[in-house]
């Protein structure tokens, strides 16, 4: 999924239309922002998160938007605040925010958490910005994965992952059912925003999973999500069952679906390879017990 997607309209409807999102960042604000705290709200889109924070009653919101268009889009959003929202406009590395900060908040979430690979720029503003003591929204993001069925008939093809080999991401707009799932969720890896560094958000993140099929199904890849959590007891997940986000799922497709029985074990590794802001490389490998491993690879190789 490339950056780019961010200076069209379509998604930032999206956004403003996911009340599952929005009600979760706005608790999560309302529970983390007081009368004296400066925020920052990074990579702000049309602004919502420093409307919610002013609202939560913040000092002070800096908004940092990349793109000129959603930039002057949020000043206009934001102008009846009384000049308490400052929007600027740049990359998060180069920009200047006139004072440090006690919230950073930025929603850089894909399907399953890092995938977008904008996770660095917070972490960028965390080191030139936050606060001894500071707090981070979301602080801590979870990646999970599971094998599931039905995905020819409940997904369609990321077009822009499909390569000559035949390896399809494929996507759950509206969300899996949890019935769709074969297996309990298992965690890939936690993003850690107190603790990850830049350099490390910019390195591949690899999981080994295993499962033992829950009942006799044809497994046709693995569904991957996120459960996200604030801090001060607010949540956010995309997970299979719950309420349905923007997000949808991700799914990590397999080229040859395999019949699976209870108790058959299943393996898998995957590795997330961030390419290039708002878009990662994916490899996937698949093995049912008694089988052969399934590779897969969106770079091709």
């Amino acid at each position: 999924m490339a950056l780019d997607i961010y200076h069209r309209d379509a998604i930032h409807r999206a956004m403003l239309a996911d009340t599952v999102r929005n009600r979760a960042f706005d608790r999560a604000l309302r529970r983390s922002v007081g009368p004296a705290d400066v925020v920052l709200d990074v990579g702000a889109g049309t602004g919502v998160l420093s409307m919610m924070a002013a609202r939560a009653g913040a000092r002070r919101v800096y908004a940092i938007e990349l793109s000129p268009a959603a930039a002057a889009l949020a000043r206009a959003n934001t102008a009846s605040w009384g000049g308490r929202i400052q929007v600027l406009q740049g990359d998060v590395a180069e920009v200047d925010v006139p004072e440090p900060v006690d919230v950073v908040v930025s929603e850089w979430l894909g399907a399953f958490g890092i995938d977008e690979n904008l996770v660095a720029m917070a972490l960028v503003a965390r080191d030139r910005w936050l606060r001894p003591g500071g707090r981070l929204l979301p602080a801590r993001v979870t990646a999970l994965a599971a094998p599931v069925e039905q995905v020819q008939t409940l997904t369609r093809p990321v077009s822009a992952a499909a390569t000559p080999g035949g390896t399809v991401l494929r996507w759950s707009d509206r969300g899996l059912p949890a019935e769709a799932l074969l297996g309990p969720a298992q965690a890939m890896w936690c993003t850690d925003l107190a603790t990850l560094t830049v350099q490390q958000a910019r390195l591949p993140f690899r999981a080994a999973l295993r499962w033992k099929a829950t009942r006799p199904a044809v497994l046709e890849g693995l569904v991957a999500w996120f459960d996200c959590g604030f801090g001060e007891g607010s949540h956010l997940s995309n997970a299979p069952g719950e309420p349905a986000t923007h997000w949808g799922q991700f799914v990590f497709a397999l080229r040859a679906p395999v019949a699976v029985h209870a108790g058959q074990d299943i393996a898998a590794e995957i590795t997330v390879i961030p390419a290039a802001p708002g878009y990662c490389h994916h490899a996937w490998s698949v093995r049912v017990e008694g089988g052969v491993w399934q590779h897969h690879d969106t770079r091709g190789g």
